[in-house]
């Protein structure tokens, strides 16, 4: 025959039909819960939204459809999107779970009609049978699906046999997984690396050398490796290593923190920062920039301080998590007490630079989030005092407003970039170059410089007047124009940062400078 369900017989075999009653059922439970409803309002409550009350039928938390959706995805390591959903209840359909009608509407002076959807005599039935299987033909988006996976998975084999390498079993038949995800978190570095020019004999060493301690230690303590730390740790924690900014340091606690088990962790911790040492120097602008024995490094109170909101900070939340990126990295910096680092090796399970955790936290501070900056401040490559002052004087000798819109208050009233800030510094010639055309010293020079320009701008942006000096201070500082450029958050703010951090005391600024 030429109907789907002879023609996935023939390409598939037994293969061709699967037990989804989880996701039937999930179909199944929006058909109940609602009057015949069409697609669209299907979908609005599927995806866990709420439609008129004389929709329903009855009334189901529309958090608890969202919920069931999510560990479906989870279950089936596949997502579960509209168009699954739609293949899904067209086979329920066929196979007389659910059946269709037309409703008759008017619209604008003209007759309409849409295809609604109910549950028929044999769907009311399987639906609370929980433990029956409901087979339905697989359908084309999780055939899809599977090919992509066994394409990656194949991919992963063979570049895991090149490298000598190895990861646990259900890893590679999900082509995901700790291991996976930090094998290939360095492994696309180094590609990268590669594609600028860069030469990356120097991180073959670092990997080198963490195996090599990893090694003796085992030989020494008469562990096998992996207890002294595990594959994966191995390339996360080269990974992010290799991402220091110059003058930061390995802290020993957030490889223990991290799971690296051995009495002799801080002989690695010297091994990591020896190679910080020898292969990320200060140069050129930066190394006489990084100050001299009389320049000052930024201090701050102890505790956590509570900013102003930047008037052009913007609260953006991921669509699938309802919460913006930087929100997991500010909770366990915050609220758990992690390092920056610490967190840039378990972060989701994928390692991430330590510089893109305390840019989240710079987020944070931007939109009034209470943060800890005398734990922030070190190892950061926060500007000295001859650092800021620098700055100052570049951003100012080009007429910029860093508190102003970022639409609006660049040069000459035009769109602002954080490279025009630095010219007064680097030389123009350096900022007007192409990225694929600068040298690799101006590259390392432009990026040396970006940090102290983060913290600068951050700062500067939520009014506080920064403190420079060999102990910490006492206050914290507001600068006399803040209400022009910051707003104070509201109650309701206030309340959901509190909740989010399990604490609501905080410092306020009250000084003015």
């Amino acid at each position: 025959g030429t109907c789907d369900t002879c023609l996935a017989q023939q390409n598939y075999g037994t293969d061709a039909s699967r037990d989804f009653g989880h996701l039937a059922r999930f179909v199944m439970c929006g058909l109940k819960c609602l009057k015949r409803p069409a697609i669209t309002t299907l979908l609005t409550v599927l995806n866990g939204g709420t439609v008129e009350d004389y929709r329903y039928s009855r009334k189901y938390p529309g958090n608890k459809f969202k919920e069931t959706r999510e560990w479906l995805g989870s279950k089936m390591k596949v997502r579960i999107t509209n168009d699954l959903v739609k293949e899904v209840l067209l086979s329920l359909v066929s196979l007389n779970y659910a059946q269709t009608g037309i409703k008759k509407f008017s619209q604008g002076g003209y007759e309409r009609s849409t295809t609604v959807y109910f549950l028929s005599a044999k769907g009311e039935k399987a639906l609370p049978a929980t433990k029956e299987p409901i087979f339905l033909l697989v359908p084309a988006i999780i055939r899809q699906h599977e090919e992509r996976q066994a394409k990656k998975r194949k991919e992963l084999q063979e570049k895991l046999e090149k490298k000598g390498l190895h990861v646990p079993q259900e890893e590679l038949e999900d082509v995901d997984g700790p291991t996976v995800r930090a094998y290939s978190t360095w492994f696309n570095s180094l590609e990268r690396k590669e594609e600028q020019g860069k030469d990356v004999a120097i991180y073959d060493e670092l990997l080198q050398l963490i195996e090599g301690w990893r090694s003796q230690t085992a030989i020494q303590q008469r562990m096998a490796p992996a207890a002294v730390m595990a594959e994966h740790l191995v390339f996360s924690v080269a990974y992010m290593t290799s991402s220091l900014l110059p003058g930061c340091q390995v802290e020993v606690a957030a490889l223990v923190a991290v799971g690296v088990r051995s009495s002799t962790v801080h002989e690695l911790a010297d091994i990591l920062n020896d190679w910080v040492a020898r292969n990320k120097p200060s140069q050129g602008e930066s190394s006489s920039a990084s100050g001299s024995n009389s320049d000052l490094p930024m201090v701050a109170p102890a505790g956590l301080i509570k900013m102003p909101k930047w008037k052009y900070a913007v609260y953006k939340a991921a669509k699938k998590t309802g919460e913006p990126s930087w929100m997991s990295s500010y909770v366990r910096f915050t609220k758990d007490k992690e390092t920056t680092q610490e967190i840039a090796m378990t972060k989701r399970n994928r390692p991430i630079q330590a510089a893109t955790v305390i840019g989240h936290l710079q987020d944070a501070i931007q939109l009034g989030y209470p943060i800890d900056l005398q734990r922030l401040l070190p190892n950061s490559n926060a500007p000295t005092k001859q650092q800021w002052d620098r700055l100052e004087e570049s951003i100012a000798s080009r007429g910029l407003s860093v508190v102003g819109n970022p639409e609006t208050s660049g040069v000459d009233g035009g769109k602002f970039f954080m490279t025009d800030c630095l010219r007064g510094i680097v030389g123009d010639e350096v900022c007007d170059k192409n990225f694929k055309d600068r040298s690799p010293e101006e590259s390392e020079l432009l990026r040396w410089w970006m940090s102290p320009l983060k913290w600068y701008l951050c700062l500067t942006r939520v009014g506080l007047v920064p403190s420079f000096g060999t102990s910490t201070c006492e206050t914290v500082k507001l600068a006399s124009d803040a209400s022009k450029y910051t707003v104070p958050t509201t109650n309701d703010d206030n309340k959901v940062m509190a909740e989010k951090i399990g604490t609501n005391k905080w410092v306020l600024p009250t000084n003015s400078a």
